[in-house]
């Protein structure tokens, strides 16, 4: 190898190695022996640094030694002397790492073709972010929603409402259904006919709130059994939530002993809102079967007692329960109604 000395020297031998492995000026003759002046030499190299690497201007140094001792910066190249031969430093190991050919220094320069020049503010990532993926968030409207349901109808009937919120009632036809017997003996205190006993009922005597529409009606039907004394006043009321809607109170005109009880009556709604209004319409049925159980042969059959047909105010905006309650005005061993059937119907328009 050849010795050169520092790069500042006026003049820099060349051999071959230099006039082949390195673009040299347009009218270099590699054949020529002659000397290369240092600064030509410089203007070469560097145009050779900007070229391949698009790093920093390359730099010459003298010696290995000279070069190792100089921290370089990310994209920065140099040229030894010494020993022939161009470095690029590396930042992962914080050194100057030989490129052996000119393949290596072509590799770069490929590399830095398609670089993605780093933005202030941002970083690379992994979790690469598909042409699909966008497209898909390009379809979705401002504002939609996960699942977005346009409308819920029930039987051809729209359940949402002006803002857009469904409401369906789980009382939608069967309120409510009792599934054993509540029985009432000879109490003063105003009880319901309907069984809430856990096990004993299912669904719900509940109206939610907002759930009623003007012209719905509800249905109520309860069927059992009545005992009681001559001239016992037993008092039904019929209730939609703490409104009194019905009241029937009329004395026993005979004494009865598990005679049959039939309550039917309806609800109907006129009006919805906090002052809506309701009216109620049925009867109460005492009847004596005979012993084949033909009304037709029943020893006495009691008179239709008729509920009263007041419209009442009512609030359809909270929850009401539906209810009918008896309540005994006397004392007597003999007094007992037996609740065998319960139901609760809401019939929507």
């Amino acid at each position: 190898m050849s010795t050169y000395p520092d790069a500042n020297s006026l003049t820099i031998p060349v051999d071959d190695r230099i006039a082949n492995k390195y673009p040299l000026p347009a009218d270099w003759d590699p054949t020529d022996k002659t000397l290369l002046d240092a600064t030509r030499l410089m203007n070469m190299f560097t145009g050779l640094c900007n070229g391949a690497y698009r790093g920093s201007a390359g730099k010459i140094y003298a010696t290995a030694t000279a070069l190792n001792a100089v921290t370089g910066e990310k994209g920065e190249i140099a040229y030894c002397t010494e020993t022939d031969s161009i470095y690029k430093w590396d930042t992962a190991t914080s050194t100057w790492i030989k490129l052996s050919n000119e393949s290596e220094i072509g590799n770069i320069t490929d590399l830095l073709a398609t670089k993605v020049d780093k933005e202030t503010g941002k970083g690379l990532s992994a979790n690469d972010y598909t042409t699909t993926e966008k497209n898909k968030l390009s379809g979705i409207d401002t504002g939609a929603q996960v699942n977005d349901i346009v409308d819920v109808t029930v039987d051809g009937i729209s359940a949402v409402d002006e803002n857009k919120v469904a409401k369906i009632s789980n009382n939608y036809i069967l309120g409510y259904s009792q599934l054993a017997d509540k029985i009432i003996s000879n109490s003063l205190v105003e009880t319901s006919l309907l069984n809430k006993n856990i096990n004993e009922y299912i669904k719900t005597n509940i109206i939610y709130a907002d759930t009623l529409k003007t012209g719905d009606i509800i249905d109520i039907n309860i069927y059992g059994k009545i005992s009681g004394g001559t001239g016992v006043i037993p008092t039904f009321r019929f209730k939609f939530g703490s409104v009194v809607l019905a009241v029937v109170s009329e004395a026993l005109a005979n004494a009865y002993l598990d005679v049959d009880l039939k309550i039917n009556a309806k609800i109907i709604i006129r009006s919805v809102g906090e002052s809506g209004t309701a009216l109620v319409k049925g009867e109460i049925n005492l009847l004596s079967v005979g012993d084949s159980g033909s009304i037709e042969e029943a020893t006495n059959i009691d008179v239709k007692h008729a509920l009263p047909s007041a419209q009442s105010t009512i609030d359809t905006t909270i929850n009401n329960a539906v209810d009918v309650t008896l309540q005994w005005n006397s004392e007597s061993v003999d007094n007992e109604v037996i609740s065998e059937i319960s139901q609760i119907e809401i019939k929507k328009v």
